[in-house]
């Protein structure tokens, strides 16, 4: 199978006053309940990331935009990032450098499919994030 466009994309955050946000830390990717935090960092390092130039990428890590990993390990999403190619259950979690945070359950799927040999799926979840103020 082909792939024209991540499962997963992060279109937009926004901060509790409604400001968008450029920037999110990723603190938590899990998905159908297995994280895949680490996977992802592995797969960042590898340099490999996907471009809507590109017209199809045939692995998971392939489709993974707009993500940076740090010497510190940490994840870093500059907006719109996406994630790989894999359907299900995603449990995302991010934070913002002032500490609002946004953590949500969603199914990500494709919903269209490139007809010709073996196909190509497009047409993957968007998601736009709210960030909630930080707890004091």
């Amino acid at each position: 199978m082909s792939y024209m466009e991540p499962v997963l994309t992060i279109t937009a955050v926004h901060d509790s006053g409604g400001r968008p946000v450029p920037q999110v830390e990723v603190v938590r990717y899990r998905r159908d309940g297995v994280p895949m935090l680490q996977q992802l960092r592995f797969d960042i390092e590898q340099g490999t990331s996907w471009s809507p130039e590109r017209d199809t990428a045939t692995f998971d890590a392939g489709l993974h935009s707009g993500l940076s990993l740090h010497g510190d390990g940490r994840v870093t999403c500059t907006v719109p990032c996406a994630f790989g190619s894999n359907p299900g259950t995603v449990d995302l979690g991010v934070v913002a450098q002032d500490g609002q945070r946004s953590a949500r359950s969603l199914e990500v799927h494709h919903r269209g499919r490139r007809p010709g040999c073996g196909g190509a799926l497009n047409d993957g979840t968007d998601v736009d994030l709210v960030l909630d103020r930080p707890r004091t």
